[in-house]
């Protein structure tokens, strides 16, 4: 009976061992992906930062296209005037042929200053398509990131449960 007994506690505290040893290396695991996530979550903050960044820079390209389009107006308004005018100085051409060289020579500017700005909208119109691209290519990653490290807690929680109902 006593050499049962003393199996019996042998038995015992080597399976106390056991789960000391489990529990430590469960703990060191849960350490290290707490660890992991620490640094997924410093990653997402330099994410969101490069993201809020680029939302900035998307603002201050829709601000430019804007202040484009109301200039390219104002250049389209300033052109449909002076081919008013162009018009009145042909009725009188013979009198007023220095008047319409100049007029001419204006038109052909304001035309040149519209595809200039013409070129320039465009240009800012694909960049911030670019921009709301990567945003959404960058939320998907994190999205995705964020994910997969909840599933291994879980999966850790889960069989650390499990060892200590086995036990």
């Amino acid at each position: 009976l006593e050499e049962s007994l003393l199996s019996l506690l042998d038995e015992r505290d080597a399976l106390k061992a056991k789960i000391e040893t489990i529990q430590s290396q469960r703990e060191s695991e849960i350490d290290q992906i707490l660890t992991e996530v620490k640094e997924f979550e410093g990653t997402k903050h330099d994410l969101q930062a490069a993201l809020d960044q680029q939302k900035l820079e998307t603002l201050q390209a829709e601000e430019k296209i804007r202040s484009s389009e109301l200039q390219l107006n104002n250049l389209e308004e300033e052109l449909k005037k002076a081919m008013d005018c162009l018009e009145l100085a042909q009725s009188d051409l013979a009198s007023e042929q220095t008047k319409s060289k100049q007029l001419k020579e204006s038109v052909d500017k304001l035309k040149k200053e519209i595809q200039c700005l013409n070129d320039s909208l465009e240009e800012e119109k694909k960049k911030a398509a670019y921009t709301v691209e990567d945003y959404q290519n960058l939320n998907n990653r994190m999205v995705e990131t964020t994910g997969a490290l909840e599933r291994k807690i879980s999966k850790l929680q889960i069989d650390l449960d499990a060892t200590m109902n086995d036990n």
